[in-house]
């Protein structure tokens, strides 16, 4: 009976190895995307660190009221409340 499994458990072997090699590229590819990403994230944070949102009491961001503050007041017209 072992002579006739054995055929099956090096194939199983096969495929174990194979899902793990493709683990394994999979894992570096999502590493060095990450790393192309750092730089793009880094900037993103620092553009939005300028940005202040400012909601008075009773204002809906949709009025004139409510603004938007980058050195200067911005209305957001539109934009929910």
């Amino acid at each position: 009976m072992a002579q006739k499994e054995a055929p099956n458990i090096a194939v199983n072997v096969g495929s174990v190895a194979t899902a793990a090699k493709s683990t394994t590229e999979g894992a570096t590819n999502t590493q060095a995307a990450a790393q192309e990403l750092a730089p793009v994230t880094a900037e993103m944070q620092k553009q939005l660190s300028q940005f202040k949102y400012e909601r008075r009491v009773g204002c809906r961001a949709s009025e004139p009221g409510a603004t938007a503050k980058l050195g200067r007041d911005a209305h957001l017209a539109g934009w929910p409340s």
